[in-house]
């Protein structure tokens, strides 16, 4: 006899009541499972076609590219003007500023031998306008402050100009106004626009491509010398790369470890490293602002040893959990404990040799504006355009970082003089 024919007919009833109740329950959460499920499945497919999103997001994991609007289709249109729309072209004017009218002359010798500057003027045969702008430079002008002695005695000495400043060395307030309109209205960051007036000696080469490893070694990796400075980029930091000095880039291991003070608030050993790196970061700083080739022994002690002294702590206190890679998660700031542990010399390499920066922030300055770009306007129309696009900010990047004047270079560019930087081997 089973179990449900000893039952009561009460019984039977109380148990229908209860499977049906768990069944209505069990239906219910299915139907909020849809509906979480619709939800994601609707957050996952949103891209810079379909919603409000910007075009960066789209390279996302999971994420769904838009369609090619070269493609064609309903609701898409080619780049550039649209059929119908106002066109717009420079139009001739005859309200030409005093002083711009520039006259040309034929120079040089005609055939017979005669100098064509004593030859007789027939007219002008062709006119050209063109709307041009003052070449912007950035000039240093010294104001000296004159004394003068009256006769009767009296000392006068000449004031300020209006806008100089009290300091020996100040910026113009014709270029003041023009950074605050860059960083205000333009939204231009604040290390773009100091490259007006300053720059470092380094090169800017953009390449594209993928991000695999392949590409890695063929165009990068084969011309690779010196150190690698990183962020610990699996390509960066793979055995493929062979035998290579590393720098592991500070700026990214102090956020890590802000991620860590966060986690464990109760925690020292966060604080203590952060506090020895920058300690490290500004002590090679200052000797280098100072002419030395090495950090004071004294400092240098110092902060390696509570550097050391902060890993051991939190090795102590955050504690591997046992098992496969692959199938254990570690606790927040195990994995970065163990690369500080272990890789104490890429950390540090920077404080022992001043050669080396200590981040990679100089290659996320110059990598930033192409990223800004893409949020902004999206991709470009095809590759092509955006190999010359960033040849072109590349050139340009190079000529600062040299100290040359930016629009000077990129004026004698259009005219067809190229500059080019000097080559390391023959410098």
């Amino acid at each position: 006899m089973s179990g449900l024919e000893e039952l009561s007919r009460e019984e039977l009833i109380a148990l229908t009541r209860a499977l049906m109740a768990e069944n209505a329950a069990l239906k219910a959460e299915a139907a909020q499972l849809r509906e979480r499920v619709a939800k994601l499945e609707r957050l996952v497919s949103r891209n810079s076609g379909n919603s409000g999103m910007p075009p960066s997001a789209d390279d996302l994991p999971g994420r769904k590219r838009p369609k090619d609007r070269a493609a064609g289709g309903a609701g898409q249109r080619r780049p550039g003007k649209q059929p119908g729309a106002e066109g717009r072209a420079l139009a001739w004017s005859d309200d030409v500023a005093e002083g711009a009218i520039i006259d040309h002359y034929p120079r040089g010798s005609c055939g017979c031998g005669a100098d064509l500057a004593r030859a007789a003027d027939l007219g002008v045969t062709a006119a050209h306008q063109q709307i041009e702008i003052p070449l912007v430079v950035a000039r240093r002008f010294q104001h000296n402050l004159h004394t003068v002695a009256c006769r009767c005695g009296t000392v006068h000495t000449a004031p300020r100009p209006a806008g100089v400043s009290a300091a020996p060395v100040s910026l113009g307030v014709n270029l003041q106004a023009w950074c605050v309109y860059l960083l205000v209205v333009h939204a231009i960051p604040v290390h773009r626009c100091a490259e007006l007036v300053a720059c470092t000696e380094l090169l800017t080469w953009y390449m594209l491509g993928g991000r695999d490893m392949d590409t890695f070694k063929r165009f990068v990796l084969a011309d690779l010398t010196g150190v690698v400075v990183h962020d610990r980029y699996q390509n960066y930091d793979a055995a493929d790369l062979g035998t290579r000095d590393h720098q592991l880039c500070a700026a990214h291991l102090i956020r890590d470890l802000e991620d860590c003070a966060e986690t464990y608030p109760h925690a020292r050993w966060p604080r203590q490293l952060q506090m020895a790196m920058r300690g490290l970061i500004h002590a090679a700083n200052l000797a280098r602002e100072q002419g030395k080739d090495t950090i004071a022994a004294g400092t240098l002690t110092m902060f390696t040893k509570m550097f050391r002294g902060g890993v051991a702590v939190g090795l102590s206190e955050v504690k591997r959990v046992p098992g496969p890679p692959k199938t254990v998660t570690q606790p927040v700031g195990r994995v970065l404990l163990e690369v500080l542990r272990d890789r104490t010399d890429d950390v540090l390499r920077f404080a022992h040799d001043l050669r080396i920066p200590p981040t990679n922030n100089q290659a996320e300055r110059d990598l930033r504006p192409a990223k800004t770009q893409q949020k902004i306007s999206g991709r470009l129309r095809s590759e092509q355009h955006t190999r010359h696009r960033y040849a072109v900010r590349g050139y340009l990047s190079t000529a600062i970082k040299h100290g040359l004047d930016v629009m000077t270079v990129l004026r004698d560019a259009l005219l067809g003089r190229l500059w080019m930087p000097p080559d390391p081997a023959t410098a």
